[in-house]
C-alpha cells in the first residue's frame, strides 16, 4: 500500500515538474533561445523535484521487493533449511536500497543553477552519474535474481493441490 501511495505521489510530482523540465531541455538543446525570464528558478525546482521523485521511486521499489521477500518467507515458514538464504536476500535487498540512496547525486540536484552548470556538466561528472546508474541497475537485477531464486530453490515441493470431485 505504501508503494502505491509513493507511486501516486510520484505521478503527481511528475505532472508538476515536467513543464519546467521540458523548457530546460529545450534551452539546453538550443531549440528555445533566449531562455524565459524564470528559467533558472524553474530549472532548480524541476531538479529538486527530480530528487524527490528519485527517492520516491527507489523507496517504492524497495517496499515492493520487501513485500515479495516477506511473502516468500511466510510461504515457507515451516521450512528451516533455507533460513540463511532468506536473510541473505534481505541483506542484499536492504544493501541495494542503501546504495541507491547513498549514491544519488544530491549535489547536482540541490545547488544553485550556476554551480550545477559548472560542477555537474563536466565529462567526469556525467561519467560518474552514468556509472552510478549502471551500478544501481546491476544491483537491482542481482537482488531480484537472488530473492526470487532463493524462494524457488527453498520451496521445490510446494505446489497447488487439485482434487477431483466425484459427482
Amino acid at each position: 500500500m505504501f508503494a502505491w501511495l509513493l507511486c501516486g505521489l510520484f505521478a503527481i510530482l511528475w505532472q508538476i515538474i515536467s513543464p519546467p523540465l521540458y523548457i530546460f531541455l529545450n534551452v539546453s538543446s538550443g531549440r528555445l533561445w533566449p531562455p524565459p525570464p524564470a528559467f533558472a528558478e524553474d530549472a532548480i525546482k524541476s531538479w529538486r523535484g527530480q530528487l524527490i521523485i528519485t527517492v520516491f521511486f527507489y523507496t517504492s521499489l524497495f517496499t515492493v521487493k520487501l513485500s515479495f521477500l516477506f511473502f516468500f518467507r511466510r510461504l515457507r515458514r515451516n521450512v528451516t533449511k533455507c533460513q540463511w538464504l532468506w536473510w541473505g536476500a534481505l541483506f542484499l535487498t536492504v544493501s541495494t536500497y542503501l546504495v541507491w540512496i547513498g549514491t544519488t547525486n544530491y549535489p547536482c540536484m540541490m545547488k544553485s543553477m550556476e554551480r550545477i552548470v559548472i560542477d555537474c556538466s563536466t565529462e567526469s561528472s556525467v561519467r560518474h552519474t552514468e556509472a552510478i546508474i549502471k551500478a544501481g541497475c546491476a544491483l537491482d537485477i542481482v537482488s531480484d535474481f537472488f530473492s526470487k531464486s532463493h524462494a524457488v530453490s527453498c520451496c521445490p515441493n510446494m505446489h497447488a493441490r487439485t482434487h477431483a470431485r466425484s459427482g
